[in-house]
Formats: structure tokens, sequence, C-alpha cells
């Protein structure tokens, strides 16, 4: 198949979210034997190479167009010129005008395409800015989901909340899938002696990686778990880590504030973004990987932290919960500040659990996330509608 993806991506950063799981896609696809070109819809992506691993990687917009609802068609000459006519198209995340402006043109030119919101269409993602989304969702993009030859949801939490909105759409539930990079170096990084490791350690090392967005990730929420159990311990018992670009100076604000208030201030780490082998060596670090996000399609880290044979603790809007608590890879807790906080002292009060749930959750990803795994079940499902 001929396949273009078109998503919000940086080439030279894959720090997470479309960055890295949809170029993964990509590169999987390519060892399938597909024919695969990537659109950053990106504004002012420069491209230092042609491909990455076999992607063609096409021109991003130089600069945000000024009716981004209405682009030149010369959009779809390009991609005749450099990649051909696709067999189909696949759009990657929601609130992108770029994306609806293109997908006209392609109705037009009877090219099918498939939209992925990862997590755009969440009951508690369209409360954000709720105030643009519902005359947006009314003027454009009601149109554009449903048209889509398919909508590819990350879980069967997000395909429920998507026909709740949506009820006649055509759904089908792929999950992401790690690199087959991470797979070959994961068996070096983790420890194999993770018991011992512990018994030594003065504190759990917990950590979370991502973008430090205060709300959505529910940092807020984690922070007042850990204040509660701290004030409630002689000793401090954990050491916690947050990795990651601030997504605004308010949130770099919020993420302070929240510290100076603190019992144990001095074990909490704010750390900047790391990429590749940094990220996986930061990883490698952490005892615990925690993500109390209020909402997600499906957070690409925790399958990384997995893939290293590191246990997880997240929340429900992760969509995580059951798979962490039917395959014991570590711990589901409500998105609550109570239900996090005694999450985490469950967490903490067993060595011997750490440990075995972090080799469970690298058996969990072998199983079920290999991008090899994943590409061919996405692949089938483009193949049912061209």
């Amino acid at each position: 198949m001929k396949i273009l993806h078109i998503a919000p991506i940086s080439f030279k950063q894959a720090f997470g979210g479309p960055s890295n799981s949809v170029l993964n896609l990509a590169k999987g696809q390519v060892k399938l034997g597909h024919s695969i070109a990537l659109l950053s819809s990106k504004s002012g992506e420069v491209i230092e190479n042609n491909t990455i691993d076999g992607v063609l990687l096409l021109a991003s917009p130089i600069k945000k167009h000024i009716n981004p609802w209405k682009i030149s068609k010369n959009w779809v000459s390009l991609i005749k010129k450099h990649f051909g006519i696709p067999d189909i198209v696949n759009f990657h995340d929601t609130y992108y005008p770029f994306h609806v402006a293109l997908s006209k043109h392609f109705i037009s030119e009877g090219w099918p395409y498939v939209f992925t919101p990862r997590g755009g269409l969440s009951v508690l993602a369209q409360k954000v800015k709720f105030y643009k989304k519902i005359p947006a969702n009314l003027l454009f993009f009601n149109k554009y989901v449903k048209k889509s030859a398919l909508i590819h949801a990350l879980c069967e939490n997000e395909a429920e909340e998507i026909r709740i909105k949506y009820p006649n759409s055509n759904i089908f539930i792929v999950s992401n899938g790690v690199s087959d990079d991470l797979l070959s170096i994961s068996d070096e990084a983790y420890k194999k002696d993770v018991i011992n490791n512990l018994k030594e350690k003065s504190l759990i090392t917990i950590g979370f990686i991502g973008r430090i967005d205060v709300y959505h990730k529910g940092l807020d929420l984690l922070f007042l778990a850990i204040k509660k159990l701290q004030e409630s311990w002689a000793d401090n018992k954990i050491k916690l880590i947050i990795t990651g670009p601030f997504y605004s100076n308010k949130d770099r604000q919020k993420i302070f504030k929240m510290i100076e208030k603190m019992p144990y201030k001095d074990d909490i780490f704010i750390k900047p973004p790391v990429f590749n082998d940094e990220k996986w060596a930061e990883i490698n670090t952490y005892d615990i990987f925690v993500h109390t996000s209020r909402f997600e399609g499906l957070p690409n880290s925790v399958l990384e932290a997995m893939t290293l044979g590191k246990p997880c603790l997240v929340t429900q809007g992760t969509n995580m919960c059951e798979i962490m608590k039917l395959n014991k890879c570590g711990w589901g807790c409500d998105t609550s500040v109570e239900s996090i906080k005694n999450t985490i002292e469950l967490a903490i009060s067993d060595f011997g659990i750490i440990d075995q749930y972090g080799k469970n959750a690298k058996l969990y990803i072998l199983k079920n996330n290999t991008m090899n795994s994943i590409s061919k079940k996405c692949i089938e499902a483009y193949q049912s509608v061209t």
C-alpha cells in the first residue's frame, strides 16, 4: 500500500506523543514492505534528510496559513509529485485546521482518510477550551470526523467515548507500539537485581517523563497526593523526578509553587527534556513510573517504561488502568488525590511486588505492543476500506 501519514510532529526531537508514536508506526509499516510518506503539519519543520529509515518526509507548511481552514490545492500537487497518489491517508491528532482543510481536497480527489484523534475526542479533552471547540465542532470538525473512512481509537475506553459523540462511526482499535530500537536495548538497560537495589536505597524513586502540563497530566493531583503522604511520615520514603518541557510559563510557576509547599521539597527534582538513549537511561533510574493524566489516548511514555521493565502507577485518565490490574504490570487508581495517595503507599510497601510487576510489564509489551504487531493490525484496518 501507499500510505500517507499527516501529524503535527517534530522531525528533530521525537520527545513524545505523535512525534514518537507516528514515526514509529510509519517505520514499522515500511518494514512490512509498504510505501510510506510522512507530512508534518507543524509549521516551520525543516527537513535535513529526505527519509528516515525508509519513510519519505514531505515539507511542512513554512508558516501558519492566514486562513487555516482554507489552503491551496497545491498541497495535493506536491504530494502527487513527491509521493504519488496514496491508497489511504492517516491524520493524527485532533484540533488542527490544516488537517481539516487538506481533508476537503482529499475528498474531492477520492482519497480515503483515517482519523486518529489520540484522546482529543474524550469527554474531558472536549471540556478544555470548550468555548473554542464547540463552534469549531459545529462549523468544521464534525463533518471532518464523519467523512473519515475509519476512526482509529487507541483503546476500548476511547472507542466508547467516540461512539457516544459519533454513534455511526466506523471505529477500529489498535494500541500504540514501542520502537524496535527500544526493544533491542531493553534487556541491557533493565536492572536484573531489582530487589537488592531497592533495599540499598533510602528512598524509592518515582518518575514521570512527558510534557509538564499541570492540568492535562494531573501533576497537581500527584503533588497533592505526595504532600499528604509526606505530612504523615516521620521520614520521607520517596524521591519524585519530573522530566520534560514545560507546556507554558504558567505551568512552570505552578510546579515550583507546589514544590515550595512540600514537607520534603529537597527530594523533588525537575529536569529538562531528554531524548533517545538519554531518555531510556533516565527511565532506568526510576523504580516506579507514574502517569496521573486526567485524559489521554494511550500514553506512549508508559509503554516505553514498561518495555524497560518498570512497573507503572497510572490513573483512569490514561486508559491503562485495566492493563495494569489485569496483567499485574503496576497499579491503577482513580483520577483523584486520595486514590493516588493510597495507591502510591501500596506500591512502595513491597519490594518484591515492584520487581515482579516490572518483569510482568516487559512481558506484556513483548506479547502485545511490538511495532511489527501494531503495524500489521493498522494495515489490515486500512485494507478494509480501500
